[in-house]
């Protein structure tokens, strides 16, 4: 496989020419297709989940739509075609199976701006056509011994990919205020990040799923209780989980600092947070200082409480 990586600035939602995301075997994929391509997988997300896709970004969906788009293309090459009955079935055995209402998936897909057809017209007959297409090729009974995602793997392999995408850059939060939010915490009491200006913080967001949020809770305890004296205080936020989860990982690890659930997100959100852990570091005066992408080490830790407590 042939991949190379070059840039592509902006976010054109509407353009003569919109910037490329991927081209596969020469078949141009645009960022606009994209964008609704990420549409798609966060409406689907929350309607078979009842939340959000907050831990999902477009490039997460680049990777995802890469090995669709190489089979579907094998499969224009096939002369697979899907009549428009064929397309209302499907979509309606899509509903069902996810568990669903198509006036739900309506509703939620026109809040972006895209409507059930675009979704049928673009989705539904992609996957029809992708799975008609399997069905001829592992019909043969040389294929009755393969392994899919072995043979998944080297028709992906096998093509020529090249991505074009660079994700935005996102608003820099460094050296920016924090967003002050309001979250219940263990004992179902509101607690403001306001409520602690003039004392220097240190907003962790975690879930219990996360062993490297689990390896560095330690160190954040050992350093809310060696540095009282000089007020810090840490902020532990979960991500999306409940009572159930959260409590007796709080026991088990014995932590004394606030813990906060954030059941929707909102938190999370509006610190732009794409993966677990991730920590920010406030001083007295409400500014993030530094931001920990992942798990932080007990180096960085003294080194970041060094710059926070000054």
């Amino acid at each position: 496989m042939m991949l190379v990586v070059s840039a592509c600035q902006g976010r054109l939602l509407e353009a003569e020419n919109p910037p490329l995301a991927v081209r596969v075997n020469g078949l141009e994929f645009t960022q606009i297709q994209l964008e609704r391509e990420y549409i798609f997988d966060q409406a689907i997300y929350k309607l078979t989940n009842d939340k959000e896709l907050v831990l999902h970004r477009i490039e997460d969906s680049l990777r995802g739509v890469i090995p669709t788009l190489v089979l579907d293309q094998q499969a224009q090459q096939a002369d697979i075609s899907i009549t428009e009955a064929e397309i209302e079935v499907g979509l309606t055995r899509y509903a069902d199976i996810q568990g669903f209402e198509l006036a739900a998936l309506e509703a939620e897909l026109q809040e972006h701006g895209f409507t059930i057809e675009d979704f049928r017209d673009h989705y539904i007959r992609r996957a029809l056509r992708i799975e008609k297409y399997l069905d001829t090729v592992f019909s043969d009974p040389k294929m009755e011994s393969q392994d899919f995602s072995t043979w998944l793997a080297k028709q992906q392999a096998q093509a020529d990919i090249e991505i074009l995408y660079q994700p935005p850059m996102q608003q820099p939060m460094l050296n920016s205020a924090a967003p002050n939010f309001t979250l219940t915490d263990l004992h179902d009491q509101p607690i403001s990040l306001s409520d602690y200006r003039g004392r220097p913080i240190i907003l962790n967001f975690w879930a219990t799923w996360c062993l490297p949020c689990r390896t560095e809770m330690p160190l954040l305890q050992a350093a809310y209780v060696q540095y009282q004296t000089e007020e810090l205080m840490v902020i532990a936020v979960n991500f999306e989980e409940g009572k159930r989860l959260v409590e007796p990982y709080v026991s088990e690890l014995e932590l004394t600092f606030d813990v906060l659930y954030d059941p929707e997100a909102k938190a999370g959100k509006a610190y732009q947070v794409k993966g677990l852990p991730t920590t920010f570091f406030i001083d007295r005066n409400g500014v993030i200082r530094d931001i920990q992408i992942g798990q932080v080490d007990e180096k960085r830790l003294t080194n970041l409480l060094v710059m926070l407590l000054q």
